[in-house]
């Protein structure tokens, strides 16, 4: 494959390795929630789960509840 120059290589080299990264699910070990009953707790626990799932880009049909 023939490419522009160097910055049109790192795009293209970017993007494959990022599709590469989707083709997988990674496992996840998420925070323990201990069932307090104060629903601050389980909101900012909530918002832990959902901040990691959004950086590894976990789709809905992926999360397991």
């Amino acid at each position: 494959m023939h490419y522009g120059s160097q910055e049109d290589w790192r795009v293209q080299n970017f993007e494959a390795r990022r599709h590469q990264q989707k083709m997988f699910i990674p496992f996840i070990k998420l925070p323990s929630f201990s069932g307090d009953s104060d629903p601050n707790i389980y909101l900012g626990w909530e918002a832990k789960v959902e901040q990691m799932f959004n950086v590894y880009e976990v789709k809905k049909d992926e999360k397991v509840k």
